[in-house]
């Protein structure tokens, strides 16, 4: 994919990346913390989302090497681009650099393998503050498998598109968190069926 390919794609969903920004402070209490990371994609738009609405922060965006500079492009056209800064980093690998209050990862787990998801949330809570938050959104099954509806016609394409990914189920992401070092872990699930799990890194 070309470089002007992937701008066009992160530009496809920009507006919904923006609207989780939003969803986020609509219902989470953000006011304590002063820094963010925002994992995953490219466009940003979750960091400008919640730093629109949130003058006291300034938010990071971790984006693969590859991606960064398509990250910029959209980082310099937002209206709070001086709280906005980005990093490149590789949350496989865990080369990721800052400790920040709160870290969101968006639509990241469910693309990956079990294996590759234990990894990734071991190398979060690294940089975590203390006391802060991992918020993780996306497709969440309940452990039944067999909802919500939304989580469970993204697994067909997730099944059907990457090697090793799936909509995992909450007992999963407890799990993994737990494993990594979580806790106060809780999930709640919005009106669009996508899910929103909330983990705190202990003090």
């Amino acid at each position: 994919m070309t470089t002007g390919q992937e701008e066009s794609l992160y530009r496809g969903g920009h507006a919904t990346t923006l609207g989780d920004g939003r969803m986020l402070l609509a219902r989470y209490d953000f006011s304590a913390y002063r820094s963010l990371l925002d994992l995953g994609w490219g466009s940003g738009g979750l960091a400008i989302g919640v730093t629109e609405e949130c003058p006291h922060i300034h938010a990071t965006v971790g984006e693969l090497p590859k991606v960064v500079a398509v990250t910029h492009r959209f980082i310099q056209e937002a209206s709070t681009s001086g709280r906005l800064s980005v990093m490149s980093a590789d949350f496989l690998s865990g080369s990721m650099n800052g400790s920040f209050d709160a870290v969101v990862m968006s639509n990241i787990i469910q693309v990956l393998s079990q294996d590759q998801a234990r990894s990734v949330l071991k190398n979060a809570i690294k940089v975590v503050e203390p006391g802060g938050n991992l918020y993780i959104s996306g497709r969440v099954l309940d452990d039944s498998h067999l909802s919500p509806l939304n989580g469970l016609y993204g697994n067909l394409f997730f099944l059907n598109i990457y090697d090793g990914g799936q909509a995992y189920t909450e007992r999963q992401h407890r799990e993994w968190l737990a494993e990594a070092g979580f806790g106060s872990i809780e999930r709640s699930v919005q009106p669009n069926g996508r899910s929103i799990i909330v983990a705190r890194k202990p003090s």
